[in-house]
């Protein structure tokens, strides 16, 4: 049987209209508009008559490509989104909210990539942050060459990366034969502004400014509030109605959750944060985790201190994400006062979401639980109702083929992941997946090359990510199934326990033999799958 077809619902009043709209694509208005003109022209111009200015006018318009907004936040999960006033009210309230978008490899690096080509990990060959993954892995497995940048701009499209790019950019110092000037800029990118040292903090650092290395000093020049700035020049300019495909990659609210020097001495902000604490959901801290593996089992219950820690720390994110919602904000308001705000998507997500305290586990990611994979994601454009909502399964992989969508494209490489423009216009396609491959990334203590050399993974990695074993698995609409290398194995079905605090497959629990078993044949067709159709599980 398998899970239900996923469900798109719209507010009521407005599908007809939608429907409408829909008989007409860009195409056609295009061809009716060229072939009106064709058939008028033997008629010569009418004195007074304004016709044909008024047919080059809608053709001219028909044409517009579409600008792409495109919002990246760091380690941010669901549960961040309420704190986002803008972000929730000018995209999700604007435009689709999915509820079932997840980063299928919860690590920085291996997501982004999938991002930027709309393949699985296994695929792009980026499994973890540092080397032989990072920016070294995507750098010399050619990825560059095969992302939606590239296809966006050979469309015509001028195409803007601002802010986080991949781990380990540009430095490769375990393999000097393949390393990278500090000016380099990746092709498929019309315009560059990425910092190459220093970044986290946002003060104080580097800039490759479309190969120009630029030094940033002082609060006036922190990297947020440059980047917001840029972005706002950037479509003030864009007079023309060139196609402009804006990528704004935060490196908030990852630790130490960097805002602007604006939200920070902000102290009405600060008063209202202060009362915040770390959300104490049913698994927040868990009392009974005997049925968990024991990498958890073995975690002791968080005492006051820790608890503060991450409230402390949850507060701080918020103070991060403020910022970040003052520059949705911002950009929703210039792209209206240049109208073309009715031309344009708007993205937003995180590149993998963030627990605090979940099952016990402290601050961190790269775990199966739904804290760390699944993330929130809305987006906006012409032809999505506002209010609308679509629970299908969907993962960052999806993400490049839907920008490629957005531009009336499609990817010219082997991809994995499948447009959601359709879902978020309220269409439900017959054949849309069913599971979704899940997997840890690489934090091991050491990771080893092909050629056998070995360099460390980072204190960070080290202290928060390796006590977790590898697994796999998958997720479906109703169920997620994880087997870790240890043979422990976990199903909960998160529409009854959306919390994950049972898991179905320990000793003595209620048992979940048949769904284990249809999630097993899935695992084992997902794991090293290639293209769209063979990654489409149903």
């Amino acid at each position: 049987m398998g899970p239900p077809r996923p469900r798109v619902s719209r507010p009521r009043g407005v599908v007809m209209r939608f429907r409408a709209r829909k008989l007409f694509s860009r195409k056609a208005v295009v061809a009716a508009a060229a072939a009106l003109v064709t058939g008028l022209g033997h008629l010569g111009p009418v004195p007074g008559d304004a016709s044909g200015k008024r047919v080059e006018a809608a053709e001219r318009q028909a044409a517009r490509q579409p600008n792409i907004i495109f919002f990246l936040t760091d380690d941010m999960s669901s549960r961040h989104l309420r704190h986002m006033p803008n972000t929730r009210k000018l995209i999700f309230g604007q435009g689709a909210s999915f509820t079932g978008f997840h980063a299928n490899v919860p690590l920085c690096c291996p997501a982004r990539a999938s991002i930027l080509t709309g393949k699985y990990a296994h695929n792009t060959g980026v499994l973890g942050n540092a080397y032989p993954g990072g920016f070294h892995g995507f750098h010399v497995g050619d990825e560059a060459s095969r992302t939606f940048a590239l296809a966006l701009q050979q469309a015509g499209y001028h195409t803007s990366l601002m802010g986080k790019y991949l781990n380990g950019y540009p430095f490769m110092r375990s393999t000097p034969e393949h390393a990278v000037e500090p000016t380099y800029v990746p092709p498929g990118w019309s315009d560059w502004a990425v910092p190459i040292r220093r970044a986290f903090t946002g003060r104080n650092y580097d800039l490759n400014l479309n190969g120009e290395i630029l030094r940033m000093q002082g609060p006036r020049n922190y990297l947020g509030d440059h980047l917001h700035d840029r972005a706002m020049t950037t479509i003030r300019r864009n007079r023309d109605r060139r196609g402009l495909a804006l990528f704004l990659s935060f490196f908030g609210p990852h630790n130490p959750a960097p805002a602007s020097p604006r939200e920070r001495r902000d102290q009405e902000l600060q008063r209202r944060v202060a009362t915040l604490r770390a959300p104490r959901t049913p698994d927040f801290n868990e009392a009974d985790v005997s049925d968990k593996p024991a990498y958890v089992r073995d975690l002791p219950v968080m005492g006051r201190q820790v608890r503060d820690e991450l409230d402390a720390a949850f507060r701080r994110q918020v103070v991060s994400l403020t910022s970040i919602d003052r520059y949705v904000g911002d950009v929703v308001d210039q792209l209206r006062r240049s109208r073309q705000l009715r031309n344009t998507y708007l993205v937003f997500t995180s590149d993998h979401g963030y627990r605090l305290g979940a099952h016990r586990l402290k601050r961190g990611k790269n775990s199966p639980y739904l804290p760390d994979v699944r993330v929130p994601l809305g987006i906006r454009g012409p032809g999505i109702a506002p209010g609308t909502r679509v629970d299908a399964l969907a993962a960052n992989i999806d993400l490049a083929p839907t920008f490629a969508a957005m531009a009336g494209l499609t990817l010219p490489y082997v991809h994995d992941g499948e447009s959601l423009l359709p879902l978020a216009q309220g269409e439900v396609p017959d054949a849309w997946r069913r599971y979704l491959y899940l997997h840890r990334g690489n934090v091991s203590p050491y990771a080893t090359s092909p050629r056998g050399l070995r360099e460390p993974a980072t204190r960070m990695e080290q202290a928060t990510e390796v006590r977790i074993p590898y697994f796999e698995g998958v997720v479906s609409r109703t169920h997620t199934y994880v087997v870790y290398e240890t043979g422990e194995e976990e199903l909960y079905d998160t529409v009854a326990d959306p919390h994950q605090l049972e898991n179905l497959l320990a000793p003595g629990g209620p048992g979940g033999a048949g769904v284990r078993a249809e999630m097993r044949v899935a695992l084992a067709r997902l794991a090293g799958c290639v293209g769209v159709e063979g990654c489409r599980v149903r």
